[in-house]
Order: structure tokens, then C-alpha cells, then sequence
């Protein structure tokens, strides 16, 4: 799960078969305005638009 924090960080956080991990924040990314993820079977794909008008993109594998 990711979201926006007050701050703007970029936090996520994922369910680890038992209970919810604590909110974290993604550091490499910048403080946005949108987030938007594309999950597949090994892979999910995170673009956040920032503050700035830019594109920033990861990809995690699983």
C-alpha cells in the first residue's frame, strides 16, 4: 500500500501474511501530488508525480 503522508513523503507499507508492517518512508522518491502502481506477478511498478511537474519512477521486485 502506498500513500502521501502530510508531509508529502511518499510512505508505504504491506501485509506480511500475519499483520500490517508500520508505515515507511520510500526515501528515494520525491514529495508528490500523484502515485499510481501497476502490480504483476513478480514485480510492481510505482510513478509518482512531484511537486516539480516530473516523473519518478521504481520497480520492486517480488
Amino acid at each position: 500500500m502506498f500513500a502521501f503522508g502530510g508531509d508529502g513523503a511518499l510512505l508505504h507499507r504491506w501485509w506480511n501474511g500475519t499483520e500490517w508492517v508500520q508505515w515507511e518512508v520510500v526515501t528515494e522518491a520525491p514529495h508528490g501530488d500523484a502515485v499510481s502502481c501497476v502490480w504483476t506477478a513478480d514485480r510492481l511498478d510505482v510513478f509518482v508525480a512531484s511537486r516539480g511537474r516530473g516523473v519518478w519512477y521504481r520497480s520492486f521486485a517480488m
